[in-house]
């Protein structure tokens, strides 16, 4: 039986002869006495195999439970399989009273306090498995980020953040009318991909010619100009007025095509009203290479409180992310590590670290947080220079505790020349720029400014 099971692996229609019984106990049997290891199965088959399995535990009664349970436990090489996993939970729901052992799942102990946790744990590790190991071979493995090298002896030459790319990753060939001249010919060819890359290069230049492209595109229904009109719809952008619904709508159909912007984009706009579908959509943009729905799901495991999810697979999210030097996983990494969340202990250092790194690629939050432990000398020494420098990056953008901060640099004349007029209209635009803030935030914020003032 495993001779022929090696000739026909990839086949579908014959995996579906594993499942009867006798064929599954010879194979295990053979396998562990001959110590084989089990061939790669196909993804198509995989998914068939489990699918059978399923509709095998429907079709069963409450006397072949024992027999369900030994079957599916002698296939424990798909552990790294999240459809494996999946099984057991449909298993547990369907016979509650059933009694399970350890060695039925294959594992040396509990990882959680109960069944159900350890295997959703399982599951989950597994998908973390699969999307980490889909990423890396489809970009490549890439090396630990690191700060740029100082040509000078200068250090704050480590710290500069870089210019905002105006073509959004498109390459740009070192003859710029040659390649719009591409570009336009392919559009007048009716080309989706040419249109839609038009659309994109004149969005903050000519928005009105971004829009007529953008249609143009998406009357072929091409999933990525469907997202761009969908942006320009939900923030009003060249467009008479805002209109979510018409958003929502186009990103249903980008999603429907494959666009993982419009799957991390749908998460995000279903993160409150429902966590579970808001994952899932994570999870798809995330296997499609998607590094903002990978950060995203790392962020559903930190917060969902419901999912009883470990914390230790967002961090392996967030670090894969970072190593492709993306600049809010590497954010979110060090507050994983400021707060002691899926490590050993609070690593302040290797917090400040990932800060900066986040910092140099333009992310607001961490330059606050660096420019907090530059004034505060939090794993680094003390400098109020290098503090009201981060502080008025963040500020570039708004950020309403950086406007405080670097007020209170004025105020007080640390880093900067003091000037309470400057310090006092910081104050009032860091008031002006908090309604986005929680509101115990907002509280903390207004009274830290009124005594300041005061």
């Amino acid at each position: 039986i495993y001779s022929e099971f090696q000739e026909y692996i990839d086949n579908v229609d014959s995996i579906l002869k594993l499942l009867e019984p006798k064929a599954m106990k010879i194979r295990a049997k053979y396998m562990k006495e001959n110590k084989v290891k089990p061939p790669k199965l196909s993804e198509p088959a995989v998914d068939a195999f489990f699918i059978a399995m399923r509709d095998r535990i429907d079709s069963a009664n409450i006397d072949e439970y024992k027999l369900i349970k030994e079957d599916l436990s002698n296939f424990g090489h798909f552990d790294n399989s999240e459809r494996y996993w999946d099984t057991w939970l449909y298993y547990i729901d369907k016979f509650p009273t059933s009694t399970l052992r350890i060695s039925d799942l294959n594992l040396d102990s509990l990882i959680r306090n109960t069944y159900r946790e350890t295997i959703l744990y399982k599951k989950i590790a597994a998908r973390v498995d699969n999307i980490i190991d889909l990423l890396q071979r489809t970009r490549g493995k890439a090396g630990p980020p690191k700060l740029k090298k100082p040509q000078t002896p200068d250090k704050r030459s480590n710290y500069v953040v870089q210019v905002h790319d105006p073509y959004d990753g498109e390459r740009i060939e070192e003859n710029e009318t040659l390649m719009l001249l591409k570009w336009e010919n392919g559009a007048k060819r009716k080309d989706p991909i040419s249109q839609t890359k038009l659309a994109k290069y004149y969005f903050t230049s000519f928005p009105e010619l971004s829009k007529w492209w953008y249609r143009r595109a998406s009357d072929h229904h091409y999933p990525d100009a469907l997202f761009g009109r969908g942006f320009c719809y939900e923030y009003g952008y060249a467009v008479d007025d805002s209109n979510l619904k018409e958003a929502v709508r186009l990103y249903k159909e980008a999603a429907e095509g494959g666009n993982s912007d419009a799957l991390n984009t749908l998460g995000a706009l279903l993160r409150q009203a429902d966590p579970q579908l808001a994952m899932e959509l994570f999870s798809e943009g995330a296997l499609r290479g998607n590094l903002d729905s990978m950060c995203n799901l790392a962020l559903c495991f930190l917060h969902v409180e419901d999912l009883a999810l470990p914390a230790t697979q967002a961090v392996r999210l967030l670090r894969c992310g970072a190593e492709y030097n993306h600049a809010p996983s590497m954010h979110h990494l060090g507050n994983c590590y400021a707060l002691g969340l899926g490590t050993v202990k609070p690593q302040l250092k290797e917090a400040s670290h990932y800060w900066a790194l986040a910092a140099d690629r333009g992310c607001r939050d961490s330059a606050f947080n660096l420019g907090k432990c530059f004034y505060e000398g939090i794993s680094r020494p003390k400098n109020y220079e290098f503090a009201y420098k981060w502080f008025s990056k963040a500020a570039e953008n708004n950020h309403p505790f950086a406007l405080y901060y670097k007020g209170l640099c004025y105020h007080e004349g640390k880093g900067v020349e003091k000037d309470n007029r400057i310090a006092r209209e910081l104050f009032d635009k860091s008031i002006s720029q908090s309604h986005l803030l929680p509101e115990d935030l907002l509280e903390f914020l207004v009274k830290r400014v009124e005594e300041t003032k005061q």
